[in-house]
């Protein structure tokens, strides 16, 4: 049987054990015809001599090595760019899948072709290796138009950025980096373009370890600021030029409507956080 490719993008930056354990969710798949892109973003743990042996063991790995440590950001897209499948799928350095995510995600966008991303059930672990508990995560968009599909992507979380797309599709949304919730514009304007379906055979395992924005953005790409006021601002700024060059201006400018309304409930949440603590602190 021809079927058909799908690359598998891996950008890693001294992911030690948890990188090896997700590359093996991505070997031990039941779907045979991968090709799996690994770029090392000049990791100092050990992972280029690690990658070199499985590249002798498996010959669907290439392999590359930053010379110097770029963005997350750009080295998201550096391994999109080296894709030469028709579906792609990005793997994070610390995130697991069933061995059945590929060909299950694959199959449900075979069947629907007004779908442009697949993903399947999602857990949350807070240790890696843990199979996590499954999460309630409604995604699909398939029934929604298009202000309401704006609105629903802007309010939630993306873990089906981690889902399987069709490599042409993904390649048309525009890609501006952003140092505060890079993939919400991104994610938005994919709602745009086709469906999200669900593949519910499928189960992906997200590691969800807190970090303050300082760490987070030291790991990312070092350029969120202080002053949320200011990244809030980049992303509106973002938002608005990624989605202007996908839709009307009218779906652009209620989507920076929904993006702000996101940002103000997401206050509210951590100042209620804040105040529980201190509550609880004063007992």
């Amino acid at each position: 049987m021809n079927l058909p490719l799908v690359s598998v993008g891996m950008p890693v930056l001294n992911g030690g054990l948890m990188f090896q354990h997700a590359l093996k969710s991505i070997l031990e798949q039941d779907y045979d015809n991968l090709e799996i892109i690994i770029s090392d973003n000049a990791s100092s743990d050990g992972t280029k001599e690690f990658c070199k042996r499985m590249m002798k063991l498996d010959s669907r790995i290439r392999y590359i090595r930053q010379t110097t440590t770029i963005s997350a950001f750009s080295n998201l897209n550096f391994v999109l760019d080296l894709a030469q499948g028709e579906f792609f799928m990005w793997a994070a350095h610390d995130d697991l899948r069933s061995n059945n995510f590929v060909s299950e995600n694959l199959n449900a966008l075979i069947l629907d072709k007004g779908a442009i991303l697949s993903f399947g059930k999602l857990r949350i672990s807070t240790s890696h290796g843990s199979e996590g508990v499954p999460v309630k995560y409604d995604f699909k968009n398939g029934h929604l138009g298009n202000i309401t599909r704006l609105r629903k992507q802007a309010l939630m979380q993306c873990f089906h950025i981690y889902g399987l797309w069709r490599t042409k599709e993904l390649r048309l949304i525009p890609k501006i980096h952003c140092p505060w919730w890079f993939d919400l514009p991104l994610m938005m304007a994919a709602s745009l373009i086709g469906n999200f379906v669900e593949a519910p055979m499928s189960t992906f395992i997200s590691l969800d370890v807190p970090k303050s924005d300082e760490e987070r953005s030291k790991y990312q790409d070092g350029t969120k600021t202080k002053s949320k006021i200011e990244n809030i601002a980049k992303l509106l700024n973002n938002t608005f030029h990624v989605l202007r060059r996908t839709t009307s201006i009218k779906l652009t400018l209620l989507s920076l409507v929904f993006v702000t309304e996101k940002n103000v409930r997401f206050s509210f949440i951590s100042l209620r956080r804040k105040f529980k603590y201190l509550f609880l602190l004063s007992k």
